[in-house]
């Protein structure tokens, strides 16, 4: 059983992009709704935070992210109580929403990082070179991302604002390289005595070989020595079989619901 303490180091884990970004946090009877006019395009700054089960049908939950979320490019209803999200879930998806349920899990030790020649962060093969990397630098990656869950939607105005939400949450960028051409980065965010490994991404030509997990290694040494470090994950999906490899376990479920566009 996981330790009352560590669920809410997990849960205030899991608001620190919001608190840190948003503008604004305005507590409402269920929770708290963030905003901010800066960082329009995202979500994650964007949002209605439900704390409890407030009882709400799918179109009342509805209603209330459009109100409060009036003007934002998107609509994202977190639900900390996942057991509300599940009673919604289906519901919220024929208004439109895609509702994913997410585990947030804290890393206990795991495989120490094999460093290569040269490098601060681990090695893959001899074909793969790992490196720190401004953020700027995997742009191209980070759009072939969002065009994969997003389709053909214009995330330009979305990668500008990253650069400047990446600097203020202190995120390190690590790139993979087959010769020059980056195939794949992780992004860990730092404070204080937290981190996350906040993305891992592969481009598909590169799947299957090994090189998310030697980013995702690569992640976890970038941390360094925290007390928590977390990564998040889809609970129904293969991504966190891995994570539970690297060390990481199992604390938290929440459900994310979220409708593109405003």
């Amino acid at each position: 059983m996981v330790e009352s303490t560590v669920i809410a180091r997990a849960l205030a884990w899991s608001r620190h992009e919001s608190e840190t970004l948003s503008q604004s946090a305005e507590p409402f009877p269920h929770g708290v709704v963030y905003r901010s006019a800066e960082f329009p395009d995202f979500a994650a700054v964007n949002l209605v935070r439900v704390a409890g089960d407030p009882g709400w049908s799918a179109a009342e939950a509805a209603a209330f992210a459009d109100q409060a979320l009036r003007g934002a490019a998107n609509r994202l209803i977190i639900f900390e109580d996942v057991g509300a999200g599940e009673r919604l879930r289906a519901g919220l998806g024929r208004l439109g929403y895609m509702t994913t349920r997410i585990v947030w899990m804290r890393h206990r030790g795991g495989p120490a990082p094999v460093r290569s020649p040269g490098s601060s962060f681990p090695g893959a093969t001899d074909r793969v070179e790992l490196r720190e990397v401004p953020h700027a630098a995997v742009n191209q990656l980070r759009a072939e991302w969002l065009h994969e869950d997003f389709g053909d939607r214009d995330m330009a105005d979305y990668i500008a604002q990253s650069a400047r939400a990446r600097a203020r949450l202190n995120t390190r960028t690590i790139a993979a390289f087959r010769g020059a051409q980056p195939i794949g980065f992780s992004a860990v965010d730092i404070d204080g005595d937290g981190a996350e490994v906040g993305a891992v991404f592969v481009r598909a030509p590169f799947r299957g070989q090994g090189v998310g997990t030697l980013l995702t290694v690569a992640g976890i040494d970038a941390a360094g020595s925290v007390a928590d470090l977390w990564i998040s994950a889809d609970d129904e999906d293969r991504p966190k079989d891995l994570y539970a490899r690297l060390g990481f376990a199992p604390v938290l479920r929440v459900m994310d619901c979220i409708r593109l566009g405003s």
